[in-house]
């Protein structure tokens, strides 16, 4: 049986074991990672661990309140926000894994002196972290890869332990394209993650449980075999669910890139106020404005090279509305303005001794902001169609196009639609989930250190599944402090040999044959 402990951070940077008050009658359950299988399922959402700590006066502090926050006694650390993390010992010389970190976001003591004594716990992972942040400016980043895009990202959040392939594409432009509904970080992220068709999740590790990892749109078809699994492999109940569904084929795809076009010169008026602004005496406004297309071709339009705002070129200033009055243009100070990929924060302060009206260049209602224009008029659509698919179970198309927001290479695309007509034009005999038999001490060795992005090869008669995988998620639970069970989503690995040039595993003319770049 599995030695399990769960530690909490309850002082910077010092884990304590608290697994002498884990509650065993109730089970320690964990998830985290991409939960599906489909064409668009490339970036994980946050996963949670969840656990119960005694609470009454029989824990190891003999002190009833020790895990409620607010309680006199409550333990010193512990509370909304405080670190937990999960760690497994499978024995037989592998290396104990912890398998899931995050922050304790949800806390439920049991009342009572004569109930349960219980403190119900969840945790959930840095991802939800990310996931809920968006007080955000991104700026305008050029010539970047995805995995540098996604480091922008995530130096935006507290510091993460980080694993990211190096991107196979520089994009020319990238976070030009957010305006006001700019989306959380994870949203942004899976549009990085489109755009490069790779992979974000968090993996386990040997050391902390959290590791952001990144992989880029080479590192499935290159992956080597970590595990097989065949029959007598699985759990007795629930193994494997193996549907097979005309739900999960897709063999009309459709691509769609972004090609871009920037202006010339930095002189293109990409904000005009329609209004003048009020500013009390020593006041100061904060406005945050999207960039527009003068000429209204572009839905979304960012900013390249954008000029501070010149006093008289780019507002004025005047004692009355309507541009009357003392010309006040001088008090105005607008050099905190900041520029961001597709808006503006304008930042005006009245250093007047009277309230002033901020307004445009020449009378103008409002005042302006200049640029170079980032416009994206025309996206590229590919469409690939799997005919030998197609012939044995009709057309089916992705539901929608998969969009690349930052990729502007039309062949790129194609490849793409292209791959994913062949990858999911037949995956009748591929499961979606699957149970290894971890109550097993010899398989759950073999099991705890594969994890998200681990290829493995499987095989059972009854359901006829026969197919290389990758682990795309993992669930666990833990019963009676001991026994461990997994269950593991997985998404369809490439049948063919891909040919990707200049790489040694994958660059041989006679064993592989020509995928997307």
């Amino acid at each position: 049986m599995a030695d399990v402990t769960i530690e909490l951070e309850l002082s910077s940077g010092v884990w304590t074991d608290v697994s002498a008050d884990v509650l065993a009658r109730v089970p320690v359950k964990w998830s985290r990672g991409i939960m599906d299988s489909g064409p668009l399922d490339l970036v994980a959402r946050p996963g949670t661990l969840s656990f119960s700590l005694n609470n009454n006066a029989s824990n190891s502090a003999a002190t009833a309140g020790y895990y409620s926050p607010g309680h006199a006694s409550v333990r010193s650390g512990f509370g909304h926000g405080t670190r937990a993390r999960l760690k497994i010992d499978a024995g037989g010389g592998v290396t104990a894994r912890y398998v899931f970190m995050g922050r304790l976001r949800s806390i439920a003591p049991t009342p009572g002196t004569t109930g349960p004594g219980a403190c119900f716990c969840m945790a959930e992972d840095w991802l939800a972290e990310f996931a809920d942040f968006d007080d955000l400016q991104l700026s305008l980043v050029e010539d970047q890869r995805s995995d540098q895009l996604i480091q922008d990202l995530v130096d935006l959040m507290e510091t993460a332990t980080v694993d990211l392939d190096i991107g196979i594409d520089t994009y020319p432009f990238a976070f030009d394209d957010l305006g006001s509904t700019q989306p959380q970080l994870l949203g942004i992220a899976q549009a990085v993650m489109q755009s490069e068709r790779g992979f974000l999740y968090l993996r386990g590790d040997n050391s902390t449980g959290e590791t952001l990892t990144m992989e880029n749109r080479h590192a499935r078809a290159k992956a080597a075999n970590a595990l097989t699994l065949t029959e007598a492999d699985f759990a007795y109940s629930g193994g494997m669910h193996a549907t097979s569904s005309l739900d999960r084929i897709f063999n009309d795809v459709e691509t769609i890139v972004y090609p871009r076009r920037v202006d010339s010169s930095a002189t293109t008026v990409l904000v005009s106020l329609d209004t003048e602004i009020e500013v009390g005496i020593g006041e100061t406004v904060t406005m945050l404005v999207d960039y527009r297309d003068p000429a209204n071709l572009a839905a979304k339009v960012g900013g390249k090279d954008m000029v501070a705002p010149a006093a008289n070129t780019d507002y004025t200033a005047n004692a009355t509305s309507g541009g009357g009055g003392t010309d006040l243009t001088s008090d105005f100070d607008l050099s905190s303005t900041a520029f961001y990929g597709s808006r503006a924060k304008i930042v005006a302060v009245n250093n007047a001794s009277v309230a002033g009206y901020l307004r445009g260049p020449s009378g103008a209602d409002g005042m302006q902001l200049r640029g170079k224009g980032l416009y994206t008029y025309q996206p590229i659509n590919s469409r690939s169609e799997n005919a030998s698919s197609i012939a044995d179970f009709g057309r089916r198309n992705l539901p929608s196009p998969l969009e690349m927001p930052y990729q502007e290479s039309q062949g790129i695309g194609a490849g793409v639609a292209q791959f994913i007509s062949h990858l999911y034009g037949d995956i009748q005999n591929v499961p979606t989930q699957i149970r290894p038999l971890t109550e097993v001490p010899a398989k759950l060795q073999s099991c705890i250190v594969r994890d998200i992005g681990d290829k493995i090869t499987i095989s059972e008669t009854q359901t006829a599944a026969s197919a290389e995988v990758f682990i795309n998620g993992v669930e666990g639970e833990i019963t009676d402090g001991k026994t461990v069970r997994m269950k593991w989503t997985v998404a369809p690995a490439s049948t063919a040999s891909v040919l990707i040039l200049d790489d040694s595993v994958a660059g041989k003319l006679d064993s592989n044959s020509l995928g997307y770049a």
